[in-house]
């Protein structure tokens, strides 16, 4: 599983902030944003 389907999957399971995913993943907020906004994007 790719990093990015992963935060998207502990993001969908609404457990973690934004702030908590970047940590967890060591990106930036904005990468958190912008992986879970290409998510929505693309219309899953």
């Amino acid at each position: 599983m790719t990093q990015q389907k992963h935060l998207i999957e502990v993001h969908n399971a609404g457990r973690h902030s934004s702030a908590e995913l970047a940590e967890l993943f060591n990106v930036a907020r904005s990468t958190v944003y912008r992986t879970i906004q290409r998510q929505f994007d693309s219309g899953h």
